[in-house]
């Protein structure tokens, strides 16, 4: 930090710790959260927003992360190396990446929210709100 800023500047901040990086989810077991980390694919950029819900099709929820961020300081760089992330459930609180060639979902924005509507027509519509461009939609099963 020292090379990245001026003493002065540092001394005039509140120092906050960080005990992990890394995407995870917590599972209540009888009042005890256990911690679950996320695959590598999910730990590309920050998530700002996560659905649960069953995309696959095939009957056990899955995950969709996005996120991705540009507003930081020219010393940090952008964190956003993320296109959307399918994480695919087993049912049992296991998750494995699918990739996005194979989804069909490409949404490298700065992503903030994300929704799973049911049309009336009964197809499902992944709708993706971005902080610096349009909102976009993707059509599944």
């Amino acid at each position: 930090m020292n090379r990245l800023f001026e003493e002065k500047k540092l001394l005039e901040h509140r120092v906050l710790e960080t005990q992990t990086l890394e995407t995870q989810w917590f599972e209540n077991q009888g009042g005890k959260f256990v911690v679950h980390t996320l695959p590598v694919e999910a730990q590309m950029a920050p998530v700002y927003g996560m659905l649960h819900a069953d995309l696959s099709g095939d009957g056990l929820p899955d995950l969709f992360l996005a996120g991705n961020d540009s507003g930081f300081d020219p010393e940090t760089y952008d964190v956003d190396a993320s296109n959307g992330c399918l994480l695919k459930g087993d049912g049992k609180g296991n998750y494995s990446w699918v990739s996005n060639r194979e989804t069909g979902i490409w949404a490298a924005s700065e992503l903030r929210d994300l929704v799973w509507l049911k049309q009336a027509s009964g197809k499902n519509v992944l709708i993706l709100a971005s902080n610096r461009s349009q909102m976009r939609a993707f059509c599944g099963e």
